[in-house]
């Protein structure tokens, strides 16, 4: 869909929403650049590569980058989403929506809905025992409304509590970091091309999953980072040789290769770790049978 190429649309419901107020004046001047930078790819909302972003802002350190565009994606202001080649891009959520061209259409009711409200007259007073007889129905209809809206968050407040004595934290932040999981592997099979096994296969968990939770803990849940690491690292493996045997290893399971960048990273051997962490022999995670 086609964009203006020289202005975007910003909203004036921006000025209330209470995302924009849990960020601070340099993140939402990110946020702002990140708009500009979506309506000049014309990709339907997709950023640049983080390379080019970064490069635009120059400014910004990497991390500190990093760091405000997790903060971003926290309050669902972007996300990451697989890319027409199968890499992993940013991507301004609801630029589309919020960005395309009105029709005509739209237009013409806009306009027509403006003229019918001058031209309405002004209400007449209602009887004033017929307004007491429906400000009793509304009271009490929105009373028992209300009723049934406390009894539903008391509910969700506690399946939230159980929620955190069960995992240790939070049913939202869960979700957070599940969804990060999901993206680094989605990553992983779009520069691949390799089968990954359903979520609910055993090996999913041993070999994909539970690899890149280690991996996203020690780069304190930032996908961007993680994902650069491990393509760097695995880069850097075809090219060498590995083992024993000297052969060239290319793995294609993450839990073959992220406790040997786990090892580069803190010159440590974290297998042990894993083993306590999952309660998954040591072995699987050890070449070069990929």
């Amino acid at each position: 869909m086609a964009y203006s190429k020289y202005w975007l649309k910003l909203w004036y419901e921006i000025l209330d929403d209470p995302k924009m107020g849990k960020l601070s004046g340099d993140q939402f001047a990110l946020w702002i650049k990140l708009l500009l930078m979506a309506g000049e790819l014309n990709e339907g909302g997709y950023l640049p590569d983080f390379d080019s972003i970064q490069f635009r802002l120059r400014p910004y350190q990497t991390e500190r980058l990093e760091g405000d565009m997790s903060q971003l994606d926290v309050l669902g202001l972007i996300n990451l989403q697989e890319y027409d080649d199968g890499s992993m891009r940013w991507h301004v959520a609801n630029f589309e929506k919020r960005q395309r061209a009105e029709s005509n259409k739209e237009r013409q009711q806009r306009w027509r809905d403006r003229q019918k409200k001058r031209k309405e007259p002004k209400e007449k007073k209602e009887d004033k025992d017929k307004d007491k007889d429906k400000i009793d129905y509304v009271t009490h209809f929105v009373t028992k409304r209300n009723a049934s809206v406390t009894k539903r968050y008391e509910t969700e407040h506690n399946d939230n509590d159980n929620f955190s004595e069960l995992f240790g934290m939070k049913k939202q932040e869960y979700n957070r970091k599940v969804k990060k999981v999901q993206q680094l592997i989605a990553s992983w099979k779009g520069r691949l091309g390799c089968a990954i096994p359903e979520e609910s296969d055993p090996d999913y968990k041993t070999h994909f999953s539970d690899p890149a939770i280690v991996l996203l803990k020690r780069f304190d849940w930032h996908v961007t980072s993680a994902t650069r690491e491990l393509f760097d690292f695995r880069d850097l493996m075809k090219s060498g040789t590995w083992g024993e045997d000297g052969k060239k290893y290319r793995p294609q399971r993450l839990s073959k290769i992220v406790p040997h960048l786990m090892d580069s990273l803190d010159d440590t051997r974290v297998t042990k770790q894993y083993k306590q962490e999952f309660g998954h022999d040591a072995k699987v995670f050890n070449p070069p049978n990929v």
